[in-house]
């Protein structure tokens, strides 16, 4: 995992546990790390959290493994990321809002539109 990624994960972190109202200790007590860990995580100063690790993030934030597996830098054997997490990952020059501007076009055209305008 270089640097990079690490700062990538604890942003996503960060980002997942604000939106869940949940305080460092508070997500750190669920998870069974310390808040000194998980700030460290969220700060990308932990250059590969465990699997397990990640597993337990994921299920109190509310999000995939697979999408802080990816971010972490893991090989994923089954499941691939969500498109939010892709884009982050494989297209790191994208703003925010470009990334929602693409997630809400691929949503748009998974309902049965084109781009063209046809149905």
């Amino acid at each position: 995992m270089t640097n990079e990624q690490a700062v990538r994960l604890g942003e996503f972190i960060h980002e997942k546990r604000v939106q869940s109202g949940l305080s460092l200790r508070r997500l750190g007590d669920r998870c069974g790390m310390s808040a000194a860990n998980l700030l460290k995580t969220e700060r990308g100063f932990i250059q590969k959290p465990s699997p397990h690790t990640l597993q337990r993030l994921a299920q109190h934030l509310g999000c995939e493994y697979e999408d802080l597996a990816m971010l972490a830098g893991y090989s994923l054997p089954e499941g691939l990321p969500t498109l939010p997490v892709y884009l982050r990952t494989k297209y790191d020059d994208l703003s925010d809002e470009e990334r929602r501007q693409v997630v809400s076009f691929v949503d748009f055209l998974r309902q049965g539109h084109s781009a063209e305008g046809g149905g």
